[in-house]
């Protein structure tokens, strides 16, 4: 749990960074990518990713099936979650912007998407 915790703390500290440039000293940027492949590499999950979806995370992409680890790597943290928990299990509803993308996840897994 404690190793879950760190690994949370992490994705929301890399996906939060702002990299600011000053031209004058040609500091280096960057990339979204390379962060993302930063996050997988520290990720204890990593293990059981195929490099098919490693790929689309560094990517920023999502696809049905992905865990909630996998879509807080390619996309960053949601702006919202709205949590629903009853006998069936838990239903989330992450939120990025006013007007979507919205992503739904059924027990921790992204089940739809709704642009």
């Amino acid at each position: 749990m404690f190793k879950n915790f760190l690994f949370l703390a992490l994705i929301m500290t890399l996906t939060s960074c702002v990299h600011l440039v000053d031209h004058t000293e040609h500091q280096p940027v960057v990339s979204k990518s390379v962060q993302r492949a930063e996050l997988i590499k520290a990720s204890p999950y990593a293990e059981h990713w195929s490099e098919q979806e490693k790929e689309l995370m560094i990517e920023g992409k999502v696809q049905l099936g992905m865990s909630e680890n996998q879509v807080r790597i390619a996309w960053g943290p949601p702006r919202d979650i709205n949590r629903s928990v009853g006998a069936w299990g838990s239903h989330e509803q992450w939120v990025y912007n006013d007007f979507g993308p919205y992503l739904y996840f059924e027990n921790g897994v992204l089940t739809s998407r709704q642009d």
